[in-house]
């Protein structure tokens, strides 16, 4: 991601904190869902660039710039426009327009989503161990949460 905010899902048992890009960002608690996963946020506390927004059943953490979302109405607010048309299935991810990765939870389908600028600029990575599963931005974090350094790129 960028060097002010990183984005990590867990997935199992919790262990020790994983590894942060910054030692002043530790990673702070984003959302959970008992037993199933944990999400956590390592970013200046009063950065601008991680937006969340929670529409049943969706809940959406954004991390970046969103500069626009569907050019034809240019909404004054690109990520709350988004997570409505998700909340009614009309989703357009092609109509984002920004520097971004942006994540997103179904609470109904119990699936994690993940989009991000069109020229891939920013990264997330996903990674299965053993034991634990992982999804984030931070490619130490995720490997250390799983135990392994071979990851999947998003």
């Amino acid at each position: 991601m960028s060097a002010f905010a990183d984005f990590l899902v867990t997935f199992g048992a919790p262990t020790t904190a994983p590894p942060t890009r910054r030692p002043e960002n530790a990673w702070r608690p984003a959302g959970a869902l008992q037993l199933v996963w944990s999400a956590s946020l390592a970013a200046d506390v009063a950065s601008t660039l991680v937006q969340t927004r929670d529409v049943a059943p969706w809940s959406v953490w954004l991390l970046g710039e969103l500069s626009r979302y569907d050019s034809l109405s240019v909404p004054a607010d690109p990520l709350g426009a988004f997570v409505l048309d998700l909340r009614s299935g009309r989703e357009k991810p092609s109509a984002l327009d920004g520097h971004f990765i942006l994540f997103g939870w179904n609470a109904d389908a119990r699936e994690w989503h993940v989009w991000t600028n069109r020229f891939g600029t920013m990264h997330a990575y996903v990674g299965l161990g053993a034991r634990r599963a992982a999804l984030g931005t931070f490619h130490p974090a995720v490997s250390s949460v799983i135990g392994a350094q071979k990851l999947d790129w998003v």
